[in-house]
């Protein structure tokens, strides 16, 4: 394995650790009220990336996270991509099968979107965690699996 290859798997693995943290937010760090949320250093962070709907973020002492739920997912997705490329035999880490699935977690979330939208469906902080993990791990494998 390309040392430089692991190296820079290793420092999106931290980046997504401290993402993680961050994200975790205000009632984590101290937050006692919304003006406190709203207030914070890791919610104002995160305003660039994240809607950050407080109805759509799981709560920690009562008080949302920085991110929303599908946010959130998406960090421990990355979190959970290293070791998934790493359990990987090299053999199988193939550019299009990755992009393939990239394409179908995005697919998924659009649907997720559109439908929820439509009326037909009410996603839910799981639903939108699960569709937020899907495509942090298939980024990362997207960007590492490359033969």
């Amino acid at each position: 394995m390309d040392s430089t290859n692991l190296y820079l798997k290793f420092a999106v693995f931290f980046a997504a650790v401290a993402s993680v943290t961050i994200a975790t937010g205000p009632g984590l760090f101290g937050a006692t009220d919304m003006l406190d949320w709203f207030a914070s250093w890791q919610r104002i962070l995160f305003m660039g990336t994240c809607h950050q709907l407080p109805d759509r973020s799981y709560l920690i002492s009562g008080i949302p996270m920085a991110v929303c739920s599908r946010c959130y997912g998406f960090y421990w997705g990355l979190l959970a991509g290293l070791p998934l490329v790493l359990m990987i035999p090299s053999r199988f880490h193939l550019r299009k099968p990755a992009l393939l699935f990239l394409a179908a977690v995005v697919i998924l979330i659009t649907a997720d979107v559109v439908i929820t939208m439509a009326g037909l469906w009410q996603n839910t902080l799981t639903s939108r965690f699960i569709t937020g993990m899907l495509l942090g791990s298939s980024i990362y494998i997207a960007i590492f699996f490359n033969r």
